[in-house]
C-alpha cells in the first residue's frame, strides 16, 4: 500500500521502521532536521564541544521498554546518570527534598528529623499511588489523591505540587488538576522516598538513534523541509497537499505529529469533524527552554545542587538541569516559562509546547483510540497514549504496525 507519515519525531520514525520494505511509505516531515523533541545542540565550553539535549533527554529505565529495546537493536550506546532531586523553596529559604550524593553535609541535612519524616510520608504516597497502575485509573486528579491520602499540608504545598509542577511545567493550579497516575508516573517509576532516580542518556544526546534509524530503512522516502497542509479525499485516496503546493495521494494516512498540529491538517479534511473534536480535547501549555551556564538558578548553597534541581518561589516553580561534564566544565538547562529575566551565559533557547495531563486528555486518548485506523486515518505519537515520552511514541507505533505489517521482522525484534 501506499502509506504517507506526517511527522518525523520518535513516533513517526518509528511506524516508518516497522513498516518499511513491505509498504510504499512516504515520511513527511516540515523542519530540516528529523527527530522532532529528540533535539540534539552542540556548543563549545573553555573549547571543549559539549552537547545537550534540550527537550527529551534523560531515559528512566522501567518505564521504557520497548525504547530501549529499540536503541539496542540500533546498537545506541547508553551511559547511566547518577541522578539526584532537590525541591528548592526560596520562598522559606531551604530545600524541602533532597536524595543522597556522595556528601557527608547533605547526608546530615536529609538524616535531619524533619525531613527524614517528610521523605518517609513522601515514600509512602508513592507506594500508595502505584495502585493506579493496578487499576488502570487516569481520573482521579493529584489533588483528590492527595485529599484521599490525607497527605500533609507541607509535603502537599512544599515537596509535591512544586516538584510535579517543575515536570509538568504547569502551574501549582493546573497541576493539582493533573491525573494523578500521569503526574506521579516518573516519581513512581524512577524513585521512592529517599532512593534516587535510576536515569539514562544516550551517548552523544537524544538525537543519537536518528541517523542510524533513518540509514536502516531500505524502501521509505524521506521528505524534509516538506510540511503537509491540507488534505482531502478523492477517488478512494487521500490527496495530501504540501508546503510547495505539490499533491500526493495515499492509501493510508499515518499522522505523527503533535495533536494541535495534526488537528490543523484534520480541519481541511471534510467530514472529520468528529476527529478535529476529539484532538481539540488534548490540551497543550508553552514552556521555553535555556541551555546556559548561569548558576544563579540553583539553590544558593552547592550542598543541595542535584541533577534535577526544582525552584520554587511560592508561586512558580520551575526545573533546572545540572550537567557536570567533569570538575571544570558543567552547564545547566532550565525551564525558564515564568522567569522574569533570561539566564547569563547563554547557549541556546528553545519553545516547546508541554500537555495538560488531565483526566480530559485522557477521556480524549479513549476517544481516540476508538477511531484509530477508521477509515485509513491513524494516529500514532506520545499524546495518543499513557504520558508523553519516547516509550509511549514507540509504543503507539507498533500499535498501528500490529495492524498494517503484522508479519515485519523489524516489529517482531522489537517485541522480544
Amino acid at each position: 500500500m501506499k502509506i504517507a507519515i506526517i511527522g518525523s519525531g520518535i513516533a513517526g520514525l518509528t511506524t516508518a521502521w516497522l513498516l518499511d520494505k513491505n509498504h510504499e511509505v512516504t515520511l513527511f516531515e516540515k523542519n530540516e532536521i528529523l527527530g522532532g523533541h529528540a533535539l540534539t545542540v552542540h556548543f563549545e565550553i573553555k573549547g571543549e564541544r559539549i552537547f545537550a539535549n534540550p527537550a527529551a533527554g534523560y531515559i528512566t529505565p522501567s518505564i521504557y521498554p520497548r525504547f530501549l529495546q529499540l536503541l539496542k537493536i540500533l546498537n545506541v550506546k547508553l551511559i547511566p546518570i547518577p541522578a539526584s532531586v532537590t525541591v528548592y523553596s526560596s520562598a522559606l529559604g531551604f530545600a524541602t527534598m533532597l536524595t543522597p550524593r556522595l556528601s557527608i553535609a547533605r547526608l546530615a541535612k536529609i538524616l535531619h528529623p524533619k525531613m527524614l519524616m517528610h521523605l518517609l510520608e513522601l515514600q509512602r504516597t508513592l507506594l500508595v499511588a502505584k495502585k493506579f497502575d493496578k487499576t488502570d485509573n487516569w481520573q482521579t486528579t493529584l489533588e483528590e489523591f492527595m485529599n484521599q491520602e490525607n497527605v500533609s499540608q507541607f509535603v502537599r504545598n512544599e515537596i509535591i505540587y512544586p516538584w510535579i509542577s517543575a515536570v509538568g511545567e504547569a502551574t501549582i493550579e493546573d497541576i493539582k488538576r493533573f491525573s494523578a497516575r500521569a503526574a506521579l508516573k516518573y516519581p513512581v517509576h524512577g524513585q521512592s522516598g529517599t532512593q534516587a532516580f535510576r536515569l539514562q542518556e544516550l551517548d552523544g544526546g537524544i538525537a543519537s538513534y536518528i541517523k542510524p534509524l533513518v540509514d536502516s530503512l531500505q524502501s521509505t522516502k524521506v521528505k524534509t523541509k516538506n510540511g503537509i497542509i491540507s488534505i482531502e479525499k478523492q477517488n478512494g485516496e487521500f490527496v495530501l497537499t504540501d508546503s510547495s503546493n505539490t499533491k500526493h495521494s495515499f492509501e493510508q494516512v499515518i499522522f505523527a505529529s503533535p495533536a494541535y498540529e495534526t488537528k490543523k491538517i484534520i480541519d481541511t479534511l471534510s467530514g472529520a469533524d468528529d476527529v478535529s473534536s476529539i484532538l481539540s480535547g488534548f490540551k497543550y501549555n508553552p514552556a521555553k527552554i535555556a541551555v546556559h551556564g548561569d548558576t544563579s538558578l540553583m539553590p544558593p548553597n552547592k550542598v543541595d545542587w542535584s541533577i534535577y534541581n526544582t525552584m520554587y518561589d511560592g508561586k512558580n516553580c520551575e526545573a533546572t538541569i545540572w550537567c557536570p561534564e567533569d570538575g571544570e566544565r558543567e552547564y545547566f538547562k532550565s525551564w525558564v516559562t515564568f522567569a522574569d529575566k533570561m539566564p547569563e551565559n547563554l547557549y541556546s533557547l528553545h519553545e516547546f509546547k508541554h500537555p495538560l495531563l488531565t483526566p480530559e486528555y485522557y477521556q480524549a486518548q479513549e476517544k481516540l483510540k476508538a477511531i484509530n485506523g477508521k477509515n485509513n486515518l491513524w494516529f500514532v505519537g506520545s499524546y495518543t497514549q499513557d504520558i508523553d515520552s519516547h516509550e509511549s511514541g514507540v509504543c503507539s507505533a507498533i500499535e498501528v504496525a500490529q495492524t498494517l505489517n503484522p508479519d515485519s521482522q523489524n516489529l517482531k525484534s522489537l517485541l522480544q
